[in-house]
């Protein structure tokens, strides 16, 4: 007993030596004096410098946190001088008594004047991806991981209740030596309320994005509420809701609204992102869509889509992208236009389907389908068929050729010397299939009238690679006015 009391006796010298230290430690405890420290350690773990040229204040009871004033952190070797990472000020506070009771208490997370700088470099190389300590990739799961996981983080986030978010001033730079790109996000503000788990969260956002190459800025708000369930890893946005102003020389009158509407959902477990309902107007235009994707995780995914588009003037699009010299071909003919399409799309078999297209275009109408297979591929394998019909082809190769190459490739210069012809009517109708890694075409029919001429026939060939080695079989049944205009 005697030796059992002394035992005890000692542990408790121990423990309370071990608390007067703590104590201490925390009373006396100065970040601001130990900065070469903190710096040190970070780079150790990160490969990158950490400034601290601002106040640090460090806090343990009632709230165990952290302000830190003035942060910045280095960029790679070989980009720019500016920081990869700077910010005015970081502030986070943890209430120390409910950790006892394994509930965590968060104040408002703030993040004030932080500015991001992504750079890439003329080698294609970038900024970021070079930051060392990030966390190894997860690997293959079993089908039953996720939904443990889901349960271990509802458990987990039960217990945690986060007074908001608050992020103001902060803004976003991205640069593109390689492709010759840069944009930014400037004056990002966000606010998210209180988040306690279960509850509804209600999200607002705001920034103003701007491009150089073309010139266009946005002033953009987003607004929505998420409801989530985290044993089911399901997080639905709904409503979600968009308004943006676009300003820029190509905008007719300077600026124009954009309203977007529609319900977003993501189901971790299941690794699939839904788009319900999605509405946008503006600019005269009015688009609704639905998307449905699968396997986003896996990096192979999987997409369906509806679309119905149509709009008063397709030239518009084209002058905000400052493509002058097309917008004014266009601008001359009758620009409204309508699309209604549906789309399936699978970067894990190779394979691409439209079944439905039917549009409106310059005049011309237009409708489709068409099945790839291998669309990843250099050998792709196609097949489809297509009606049109309009009252200028001329005009729509000369559009084609601006679109490919400018206003001066030969496809444009085409469409120009046809523009001449006095009957520049066109109708096609056509079935194909095709498969470049067997070097095959088939046209089983198709009927053309082109500038007066009637054409019609099928077409079987092989070896189509290699005009040495071309094959062709069909038949071929031509009639009109002018046998010279219809060789040219």
């Amino acid at each position: 007993m005697k030796r059992f009391l002394t035992i005890m006796g000692g542990l408790t010298a121990v423990v309370l030596t071990a608390v007067i230290a703590l104590s201490l430690f925390l009373l006396t405890f100065d970040a601001n004096d130990n900065k070469d420290w903190i710096a040190r350690k970070f780079q150790e773990q990160t490969g990158r410098t950490l400034s601290l040229d601002g106040n640090i204040d460090v806090t343990f009871y009632p709230w165990l946190g952290v302000t830190a004033e003035r942060v910045a952190i280095g960029n790679a070797t070989g980009f720019s001088d500016t920081p990869l990472l700077a910010a005015n000020s970081l502030a986070l506070r943890l209430k120390l008594l409910p950790l006892l009771r394994s509930r965590y208490e968060i104040d408002t997370v703030q993040v004030d004047g932080l500015h991001l700088n992504l750079e890439v470099a003329g080698n294609g190389l970038n900024n970021w991806s070079t930051l060392r300590g990030s966390p190894a990739a997860a690997g293959n799961r079993s089908a039953a991981e996720p939904a443990a996981e889901g349960s271990a983080n509802s458990a987990f986030f039960n217990n945690i209740v986060i007074g908001g978010v608050n992020i103001t001033d902060t803004s976003i730079e991205y640069g593109d030596t390689f492709a010759d790109r840069h944009y930014e996000i400037n004056d990002f503000n966000m606010s998210i309320g209180e988040l306690e788990y279960g509850h509804p969260l209600d999200l607002r956002l705001g920034f103003d994005a701007v491009s150089y190459k073309p010139e266009l800025a946005a002033q953009t708000m987003l607004e929505g509420t998420v409801v989530y369930d985290m044993d089911r890893g399901r997080y639905d946005f709904a409503p979600l809701q968009l308004q943006s102003t676009l300003r820029g020389p190509g905008v007719p009158g300077g600026s124009a609204a954009l309203t977007l509407d529609t319900a977003l959902t993501i189901d971790v477990n299941d690794d699939t992102l839904t788009l319900n309902d999605l509405v946008l107007s503006g600019l005269g235009m009015h688009v609704t869509a639905n998307v449905e994707a699968a396997d986003l995780q896996a990096g192979e995914p999987a997409v369906s889509a509806t679309l119905e588009a149509n709009g008063s003037d397709l030239a518009v699009l084209f002058q905000i992208l400052q493509q002058d010299a097309l917008a004014g071909r266009i601008s001359t003919l009758d620009s409204s236009f309508s699309l209604v399409a549906s789309l399936e799309a699978d970067l894990g078999d190779g394979t691409l389907k439209v079944p439905m297209l039917q549009a409106r275009l310059l005049n011309a109408d237009i409708d489709g389908s068409v099945s790839v297979e291998r669309f990843t591929s250099a050998a792709p394998a196609l097949q489809g068929a297509l009606n049109a019909q309009g009252p200028d082809l001329a005009t729509l190769i000369e559009v084609a050729g601006m679109l490919q190459g400018g206003s001066d490739s030969t496809l444009s210069q085409t469409g120009r010397d046809l523009s001449r012809l006095p009957d520049k009517t066109f109708r096609i109708t056509t079935d194909f299939a095709a498969d470049l890694d067997a070097a095959t075409l088939a046209v089983p029919q198709f009927e053309l009238i082109l500038f007066g001429a009637s054409i019609s026939g099928n077409i079987d060939a092989s070896n189509i690679k290699d005009s040495t080695a071309l094959r062709a079989s069909g038949t071929l049944d031509a009639s009109g006015p002018d046998l010279p205009l219809l060789l040219l």
